[in-house]
């Protein structure tokens, strides 16, 4: 199936790059959790290929993953109203 909608897509190649331009730009904003969502109403609106779109969708900024999981630990204590942004620096017993 993936087979035929990328490899053997009888797109043009503007459009494969548009859908591939396309996923990756939603891939690398901030919108974590609605990209994939967003990736496919946009392609849908753009009569673009959502498989081509949503495959190159997947990129990742590895440099900025311990950024996220400490920003969102912060967010999650103050949220809560507890001080567990401050495990990251206890001891262990």
């Amino acid at each position: 199936m993936v087979k035929e909608y990328i490899f053997d897509s009888s797109e043009s190649n503007l459009h494969i790059t548009l859908a591939v331009s396309l996923g990756v730009f939603i891939g690398i904003i901030p919108l974590w959790g609605y990209q994939m969502m967003l990736i496919v109403v946009f392609a849908q609106l753009f009569k673009l290929n959502k498989t081509i779109a949503l495959v190159a969708g997947q990129i990742s900024i590895p440099p900025m993953i311990p950024l996220i999981i400490y920003g969102s630990h912060r967010i999650e204590g103050w949220l809560m109203g507890n001080n567990t942004p401050h495990s990251f620096h206890q001891k262990l017993q």
